[in-house]
């Protein structure tokens, strides 16, 4: 039995698109992976410390502040924890690539979405930052550079990671996203899915960017 874990973001950063990637990808490959294949879906409890202070618990920064405590400390204690438990380690979303220096890189394998967590580094010009976060975004993106596999949807996704020299052509996989049932032909169980000829465009949240 090849034991692989699935590491999602935490659902209280409110993006849900990487939700449903990870959720999506544990649930696919529980039901038609092999049956050598034993998913599961890693995301450890979200410590809010901030956000718990009478005076600032509201404010933006106290969330931001619970976040990088989480994201930098907390998740990655927790994935070390992990070494031993799992064979595989899959990382769902690029943004917490920081969590393959917690884990055995040679087994680890990170999704990349698309380089807009890594602008500040890439392309200082355009998108300027402080000096505290471009210290964070260089220890993700390290993480990144460090995996033995990086998934892309896309061959333009490719080009920009090659063109900026972050991850070996040898160590990327093309893997384009899946469709959920209710957007075929025949759903979940012979019931009628999406009308022949029509189509939803998902762009994954409202920010501008998008």
């Amino acid at each position: 039995m090849t034991r692989l874990a699935v590491l999602s973001d935490y659902p209280e950063e409110g993006w849900p698109s990487m939700d449903l990637a990870a959720s999506m990808l544990v649930e696919a490959g529980r039901r038609i992976g092999p049956p050598e294949l034993d998913v599961a879906e890693i995301c450890p409890p979200f410590r809010r410390l901030a956000t718990r202070l009478p005076a600032l618990g509201a404010r933006r920064a106290a969330l931001n502040a619970d976040r990088l405590l989480n994201r930098m400390w907390h998740y990655p204690r927790c994935a070390a924890g992990l070494r031993t438990r799992f064979d595989l380690f899959h990382v769902a979303d690029h943004s917490y690539a920081q969590l393959v220096h917690a884990l055995p890189p040679e087994r680890t394998g990170v999704f990349c979405h698309d380089l807009d967590a890594f602008r500040s580094i890439l392309d200082p010009g355009r998108e300027p930052r402080p000096a505290w976060y471009r210290a964070i975004a260089r220890r993700v993106l390290a993480g990144l550079g460090r995996a033995a596999v990086v998934f892309h949807s896309t061959d333009p996704i490719r080009e920009e990671i090659l063109r900026h020299g972050l991850v070996p052509a040898e160590r990327l996989v093309k893997v384009a996203y899946g469709t959920a049932a209710e957007f075929v032909p025949t759903g979940p169980g012979g019931a009628p899915g999406a009308a022949p000829g029509s189509y939803l465009l998902h762009v994954g949240s409202c920010i501008a960017r998008k």
